[in-house]
């Protein structure tokens, strides 16, 4: 169960390409092996990765490099309230760490799931929300989008913020 370390290695390594002084899979080798430090960082473990421990490993993580910016986080247990927080943070090139309690993706329902959120839309006046599920492997490069009012009091959310 990886889920929570592959997410923080997808927002690490999308923070890298926009660059940030931190350590991206160039850095250790390849996605596999910084899924397998976050692993350790976020205190992973048979059950998977808490939504606090992934927030305490990956601000580990993205301050090795001793990098001037200053990170920080807010995290929503009950998402239902702030899709505008959501909205703002991928208009701003921030995206959210989503922890879901229970995910029901056909043909399989999960539970406790970790997916990286980074788009939105809306459609005939609904809030919809992207996310790429770290799952679909190294070749899963599309956007599911989902609605907001009826997933968003089934996760809860982590931004993480980078400050100078």
């Amino acid at each position: 169960m990886a889920c929570g370390p592959s997410t923080g290695a997808m927002i690490a390594n999308y923070y890298k390409s926009k660059g940030y002084n931190i350590r991206g899979s160039s850095y250790y080798g390849s996605d596999a092996k910084l899924v397998n430090h976050l692993y350790s960082e976020m205190n992973s473990g048979m059950w998977g990765t808490t939504l606090t421990n992934f927030a305490s490993g990956l601000f580990t993580h993205l301050r090795h490099n001793d990098s001037p910016t200053i990170w920080r986080g807010l995290a929503y247990s009950d998402s239902t309230a702030h899709f505008v927080e959501y909205k703002d943070a991928i208009y701003t090139d921030r995206p959210v760490t989503i922890r879901y309690d229970y995910f029901t993706n056909n043909p399989e329902d999960i539970n406790y799931h970790f997916v990286v959120g980074m788009a939105y839309k809306a459609v005939n006046g609904s809030d919809y929300f992207g996310i790429k599920d770290p799952d679909g492997g190294p070749n899963n490069t599309s956007t599911n989008y989902y609605s907001w009012s009826s997933h968003s009091g089934d996760f809860a959310m982590h931004l993480t913020i980078p400050q100078y």
